[in-house]
């Protein structure tokens, strides 16, 4: 049976990791997926000293930055944030979880993925910022459960991603389910062609009104997406990028994770929808549209925005 290796995913939206580089003469700088250098980090600088000391000439890793304070893995939008600002304190508690070695003194290492981390946690040895994230090899069942508690549970990290001894890797993330209220069709290029391929969707709160959670795309199920459409015939209102339908379907959808964010609300009147401000709320991360809830009602003890507390 093949060895797996259960490494724990950060703030990554796939599996695609910044590569982190470093030369003896320009230092260390961290690389994205467009090509977008970033450097002058504390995290960067850390590496540059440990590299130093062992008279490296070069090294290349992949790593995943992320941000942690007080211990937990922080959500996208607060960690884009602190990469942006250029408030020190809070560059500090930027860390760079690493994955893989890619090359060291010029050289690219051809021994096992577990050589090469272990390789890296020598590198690393005595860095607090730069780190080579927590690891299992072929775990049993109770110490993958205690994993999975601990980091993902009450650390906050995103999920696992598996990787197999052909260094495949599969990502494995805590799902949540809500029902939800479709209140728009989004103005996408298929509704011309009768197909629904993002919708708008709400929630409700104890007065009735509706507090939007974003957009819920559904151009993967065709199927799914003409069936939407029909809800055309229902419009209450068009604006510059929806059109809004009365509130009359009630969905199941799943996410991986949730953002503080600032949403509408609105308060339908029986012929449209009035907006009434805006909330401080959530929106939702990877969601995906499972069914139809022809059981459920748009009221909110079937609906409630609690759903996200």
């Amino acid at each position: 049976m093949a060895t797996h290796w259960l490494l724990l995913s950060t703030s990554s939206t796939g599996l695609q990791f910044s590569l982190v580089a470093y030369d003896e003469r320009h230092g260390a700088v961290i690389i994205n997926d467009w090509g977008k250098m970033r450097k002058s980090y504390p995290a960067l600088e850390d590496l540059e000293r440990s590299c130093r000391v062992r008279e490296y000439r070069s090294l290349k890793v992949l790593a995943e930055p992320h941000l942690v304070i007080e211990g937990k893995m922080r959500k996208l939008p607060e960690f884009l944030h602190a990469m942006k600002s250029h408030d020190d304190q809070l560059l500090k508690e930027i860390r760079l979880g690493v994955w893989d070695l890619v090359e060291l003194n010029g050289v690219k290492p051809t021994q096992s993925y577990a050589w090469r981390l272990q390789e890296c946690s020598n590198v690393l040895n005595g860095t607090d910022r730069v780190y080579v994230l927590p690891h299992l090899v072929s775990p049993t069942s109770e110490q993958l459960r205690s994993f999975w508690e601990e980091f993902v549970i009450e650390k906050r990290y995103e999920g696992l991603v598996i990787t197999d001894r052909g260094e495949q890797r599969y990502r494995l993330k805590p799902v949540r389910n809500i029902e939800a209220v479709i209140v728009g069709l989004n103005k996408k290029a298929k509704l011309l062609e009768g197909e629904a391929t993002s919708v708008r969707i709400a929630l409700m709160d104890g007065e009735g009104d509706f507090v939007e959670v974003g957009d819920l795309g559904t151009a993967t199920d065709r199927e799914m997406s003409r069936t939407l459409y029909k809800l055309m015939k229902h419009m209450a209102q068009e604006e510059a990028k929806t059109f809004y339908v009365r509130p009359i379907v009630v969905v199941e959808l799943e996410f991986t994770a949730t953002y503080e964010a600032v949403q509408a609300k609105l308060r339908w009147n029986g012929e449209r929808y009035v907006r009434v401000g805006a909330v401080n709320f959530f929106s939702l991360r990877e969601p995906r549209l499972t069914r139809f809830r022809s059981d459920k009602r748009p009221i909110p003890a079937d609906v409630p925005i609690e759903q996200l507390a």
